[in-house]
């Protein structure tokens, strides 16, 4: 769990862009940027300031190849 920011981390064989899509539970897109990721291990710092508090899904793709996973955002 986070309360404001946190970071992804991610590993590319190659240099690529990456498009970084994030989602409530009801499937809403609440976030979405492209990044330009490098070979290597990439890190995104996502921010969750504007956004209450709940569990979020994320995707990372990269040319066709998803990655998900999810978020906890817990206000105190």
């Amino acid at each position: 769990p986070f309360e404001n920011k946190t970071k992804v981390q991610f590993s590319l064989s190659q240099d690529n862009s990456v498009r970084f899509n994030v989602y409530n539970l009801l499937g809403k897109k609440v976030f979405s940027d492209e990044i330009k990721g490098i070979k290597g291990l990439n890190t995104i710092e996502f921010s969750g300031e504007a956004l209450p508090s709940c569990v979020y899904m994320y995707n990372l793709n990269e040319g066709g190849n998803i990655v998900t996973g999810r978020m906890v955002l817990s206000r105190k």
